[in-house]
C-alpha cells in the first residue's frame, strides 16, 4: 500500500470499502439492495460506483490486504475502471463479480487464479485468458455480457479449468478468430454452455473449439451460435469429450459458405446428443461435419433439423458410433448435389440406425449415401421414413453396406421427383434374415424397377435367405428372376450366349425348373403319336410283309407304339415290326416327321438332364 502512496494512487473511500469486505470474506453491495443493474443504468454509474482496476489486481495479490479471506474479491454492482490487467498474475483467492460493469475488459493471459465468476456482467472489450490457470471454477452466468468490436468476446485458448466451466451469457464479437475460442483447452469437469447466445457480427466463427479436452460432460442445451465462416459457426475439430455431448435444441447458423457445426475427428466417450437441434450451413463440406468422429455411447438426433443448399446436410463419412444412431421422428435433413443430403460412407454403427419418420431430401443428388456402411443390428428405414433424391446415383444408396440384424425399408417411401425410376443402390448390401414387411415378390419387383443397376448380389442375398428358411420354391422364383432380369439388361452381349439363355429360360427355367423339359418331351410324344393316328389311317402306316394280314391297317394301339418309338429315345416298343410306315406320301410324312421328333426328344432329354445336374444354371 505504501507503494501505491507513493505514486500518488491513494484508496477511494468505496475501494477502502472494498478492502474492508474482502479482509472480511463477505461481498460489497454497492447497490444498497436497490437501483437499477441495467445495462443503460451501469454507463450511468458514478464515482461512488467506480473501483478502479489496479485495485482489484493488488487485492488479488495480497498487497492491500494482509491475510484475505479464502472467500476472495467479491463485489457487486460496481464499474471497474480501466483494463483489469491480470497477466501472468498468480493468485490464491477467486474473484467474484456480480453486476459489474467493465468498458475496458479483462487481461489474464498467463494468470493463475484460483477461480474467476462473471455474473450479470457487461464487459466491452471482452476477456482474454489465454494460457491461463484457473484453479476452480470459471463462470461466466447467466446475464453476463461480452462485447468485442475488434476480437474474440473470450480468448481463451489453452486455456486450463480445474474444476467446472460455465459459459451461459450473451457473447458477440467481430473477429475472424470466433467469438469464444476454447482451442486447445482442458477443463477438468464439464463445460455447460446451455442458453448461452454466441454472435458474430461481422465474420468468423462463433465458437472455436478445436481440440478442446472436457474431462466430463459438455452441454450446449439450448445453444444458440450465429456464425459468418467457411470455417464453421461452431468448431469441435478433434475435440475429446469425456461425458457426453449435448447440443438438445441448440441452434447453429453459418451465413457464410461454410459448416454450422464442424466436429472432424471429434470423441465423446458416454453419448452425443442432438435431439431438436438445428442447423443451417452451407457449402460442400456439409451443415453438420463428423467425419472420422468416434461416439462412445449413441448419436440421438431425434427431431434434429439439418439444412443445405449447396452441399450435404449431415456430412459423416467413416463415423464411429458405439451404440444406436436414430435419426428418426422429425428429423429433416435438406441437402443439394451429388454429394447427398446424409452422408454416411464407411461409417460404423454398433447397434441400430433408426430412421424411422426421417425425412432426407436433396432435388439434385441421392438423399443418403451410405456405401459400405457397417450396422452391428438393425437398419429401419420404414414406419414414415421418406428419401427424395435425384440422378443417376439413386435417391438411396448402400452399396457394400452390411447389416447385422434386420434390414427394414419401405421401398415406395423412396422416390425421385423427376420421375427417374431407379432410386435404390443395393449391391452387395449384406442383411440377416429377410427384409422386414416386405415379400419375396415385392423385393424382386424392387430389385428389377427400382435398383440404380442389375447385379446378381442382391438376388443372391435374397435366395440366401429364403433357403435358410427352407423356402425352396422361394428360392429358386428368386434365382430365375435373377436370371430373366440379367437378360432384360445390357449385361450379356454376345447374342449366342443371350439366345442360348433366352432357350434355357423356356425349356429349363434356366436351369432351376428341369421338369420343363419333361413337359415339351411330352409335347413331342403327343405330337408324334397326332401325327400317326391322322396319318396312319390314311395308309401312312400298314402291317409288313410278313405279318399276318400283310398291307392291311395298323390298328390304333399299334400307331400309338409307332409315335413312341419315334418320339421316346432309347425306348422301344417292338411296335414297329408289326406296324410300319408305307411309301405313299402319307409314310415318307411320317418317316421325315419322324426324324425331327427323335432329334428334338434326344435334345430335350439331354437337356433335362443338363438342368437336372446344374449344368446349365448361370448368375
Amino acid at each position: 500500500m505504501a507503494a501505491r502512496e507513493a505514486e500518488g494512487l491513494a484508496l477511494e473511500p468505496v475501494e477502502e470499502e472494498l478492502v474492508q469486505y474482502v479482509r472480511a470474506g463477505e461481498e460489497l453491495d454497492l447497490t444498497r439492495g436497490h437501483g437499477s443493474v441495467a445495462e443503460a443504468a451501469m454507463r450511468q454509474w458514478a464515482e461512488s460506483r467506480t473501483v478502479r482496476a489496479w485495485v482489484i489486481r493488488d487485492l488479488l495479490r495480497g498487497w492491500l490486504v494482509d491475510r484475505p479471506d479464502p472467500r476472495g474479491v467479491r463485489l457487486l454492482g460496481g464499474r471497474i475502471e480501466g483494463l483489469l490487467d491480470l497477466k501472468h498474475l498468480t493468485s490464491d483467492i477467486p474473484l467474484n463479480l456480480s453486476a459489474c460493469y467493465l468498458p475496458d475488459g479483462i487481461d489474464g493471459d498467463f494468470a493463475s487464479l484460483a477461480g474467476l465468476r462473471l455474473s450479470l456482467c457487461v464487459v466491452d472489450e471482452g476477456i482474454s485468458l489465454l494460457g491461463a490457470h484457473i484453479g476452480g471454477q470459471l463462470i461466466l452466468d447467466k446475464g453476463t455480457v461480452l462485447r468485442n468490436a475488434s476480437g474474440p468476446a473470450l480468448y481463451a485458448d489453452d486455456v486450463r479449468v480445474d474444476q467446472m466451466m460455465v459459459l451461459r451469457g450473451k457473447f458477440a464479437g467481430s473477429d475472424a478468430d470466433g467469438v469464444v475460442r476454447l482451442s486447445g483447452g482442458h477443463i477438468g469437469s464439464q463445460l455447460n454452455a446451455s442458453g448461452a447466445t454466441l454472435t458474430n457480427e461481422e465474420r468468423g466463427p462463433a465458437l472455436y473449439a478445436d481440440g478442446l479436452r472436457v474431462d466430463q460432460g459438455l452441454y450446449l442445451r439450448g445453444f444458440v451460435a450465429s456464425g459468418a465462416s467457411g470455417d464453421a459457426a461452431v468448431r469441435l475439430v478433434g475435440a475429446d469429450i469425456g461425458g457426453q455431448l449435448d447440443l438438445s435444441r441448440a441452434k447453429l447458423t453459418n451465413e457464410a459458405s461454410g459448416p454450422a457445426l464442424a466436429a472432424d475427428g471429434l470423441r465423446v466417450t458416454r453419448g452425443l446428443y442432438l435431439r431438436g437441434f438445428t442447423a443451417i450451413g452451407s457449402g460442400e463440406l456439409g451443415a453438420v461435419r463428423l467425419p472420422g468422429a468416434h461416439i462412445g455411447g449413441q448419436l440421438d438426433a431425434t427431431d434434429a433439423w439439418l439444412t443445405n443448399t449447396s452441399g450435404a446436410a449431415l456430412h459423416a463419412d467413416s463415423l464411429h458410433v458405439d451404440e444406436n444412431l436414430l435419426l428418426r421422428g422429425a428429423f429433416v435433413a435438406v441437402g443439394s448435389g451429388e454429394l447427398g443430403a446424409v452422408r454416411l460412407p464407411g461409417a460404423h454403427i454398433g447397434g441400430q440406425l433408426d430412421a424411422a419418420g426421417a425425412v432426407l431430401s436433396n432435388t439434385s443428388g441421392p438423399a443418403l449415401i451410405a456405401d459400405a456402411l457397417q450396422v452391428g443390428q438393425h437398419l429401419f428405414l420404414r414406419r414414415g421414413f421418406a428419401a427424395i433424391g435425384a440422378g443417376e446415383l439413386g435417391a438411396v444408396r448402400l452399396p457394400n453396406a452390411h447389416i447385422g440384424g434386420q434390414l427394414a425399408v419401405d421401398p415406395s417411401a423412396i422416390k425421385d421427383p423427376g420421375l427417374n425410376p431407379d432410386t435404390l443402390m443395393v449391391d452387395g448390401l449384406e442383411y440377416a434374415g429377410l427384409p422386414a414387411k416386405v415379400t419375396v415378390d415385392e423385393w424382386l419387383d424392387v430389385l428389377k424397377h427400382q435398383t440404380t443397376k442389375y447385379t446378381p448380389q442382391p438376388y443372391r442375398q435374397l435366395a440366401a435367405a429364403t433357403q435358410a428358411a427352407g423356402w425352396d420354391r422361394e428360392t429358386r422364383k428368386i434365382l430365375i428372376a435373377q436370371r430373366r432380369d440379367q437378360l432384360g439388361t445390357t449385361a450379356i452381349t454376345d447374342r449366342t450366349e443371350r439366345a442360348w439363355a433366352k432357350l434355357t429360360g423356356v425349356v429349363l427355367g434356366y436351369g432351376y425348373q428341369p421338369w420343363r423339359a419333361l413337359l415339351f418331351l411330352l409335347g413331342v410324344v403327343a405330337v408324334a403319336i397326332a401325327l400317326t393316328l391322322g396319318l396312319g389311317s390314311h395308309g401312312g402306316l400298314a402291317h409288313p410283309r410278313g405279318s399276318a394280314s400283310p398291307g392291311s391297317a395298323c390298328t390304333t394301339v399299334e400307331q400309338i407304339g409307332v409315335a413312341l418309338d419315334l418320339s421316346l429315345p432309347l425306348i422301344k416298343t417292338g411296335a414297329r415290326d408289326a406296324c410300319n410306315t408305307t411309301t405313299t406320301t402319307a409314310g415318307d410324312i411320317i418317316t421325315i416327321s419322324g426324324w425331327t421328333l427323335q432329334l428334338a426328344a434326344w435334345a430335350l432329354a439331354t437337356l433335362f438332364i443338363a438342368g437336372f445336374t446344374s449344368a446349365v444354371r448361370k448368375t
